[in-house]
């Protein structure tokens, strides 16, 4: 039996914000996308490492990972990984709730069906 209640993961306190995620499928109703009949690995790009500078001090990806309790990253260029980064105890096994990511996600695979004539927006 789910236990859960959708309101409580805003009350979330951040330790606890991590196992949660990982086991959602335990706690809160959830519905699986299960994968195609063809899956197809990303292949590895050329490696890129972003620097940023803040008060003088300059940080890497891992320290912005750190700082803001950041459980993945993921950058393709040119449809290849150029970073691919794990934070919160997670990696690349690790089940996660996507949240709101589905929203960039969802528009950027319509934007690919009406760029290939595959859907109008008209429609």
């Amino acid at each position: 039996p789910r236990i859960g209640r959708a309101a409580d993961l805003y009350e979330l306190i951040p330790e606890y914000q991590p196992d949660t995620y990982r086991n959602m499928d335990k706690v809160y109703p959830t519905r699986v996308i299960h994968k195609g009949t063809k899956v197809r690995p990303l292949p590895a790009g050329v490696a890129i490492a972003p620097r940023y500078r803040i008060g003088g001090e300059e940080y890497g990806v891992d320290d912005f990972m750190r700082r803001n309790r950041v459980g993945g990253v993921l950058v393709l260029k040119d449809g290849k990984v150029a970073l691919e980064r794990y934070g919160l105890g997670n990696d690349e096994r690790t089940r996660w709730t996507s949240f709101s990511v589905v929203k960039s996600i969802s528009s950027t695979l319509v934007g690919a069906a009406v760029q290939q004539g595959l859907l109008a927006l008209d429609q």
